[in-house]
């Protein structure tokens, strides 16, 4: 869903550019886009992003500065 919801904004936004890295093999593997497959080990910020999103109830978008949450999860990952 998140490969889904990336490539909509992409097209809606005109941008010229899409990087996809995931952790799920089988969602990577999408034959019409460049992905690359990374363990879960080396994104635990993404992991615990994704493991975040079941109970997400509304999509969060930004541009500039990363939400909270984001943030937060990336300190927390560089002190570990």
């Amino acid at each position: 869903m998140a490969a889904r919801d990336a490539a909509w904004l992409v097209k809606e936004k005109h941008l010229q550019a899409l990087v996809f890295e995931g952790d799920a093999l089988l969602v990577m593997a999408l034959p019409q886009w460049k992905v690359s497959f990374g363990g879960r080990e080396t994104n635990k910020v993404a992991h615990k992003l994704a493991r975040m999103s079941f109970s997400c109830d509304n999509p969060i978008l930004w541009f500039e500065e990363p939400p909270d949450v984001i943030v937060d999860l990336l300190f927390e990952d560089n002190i570990s």
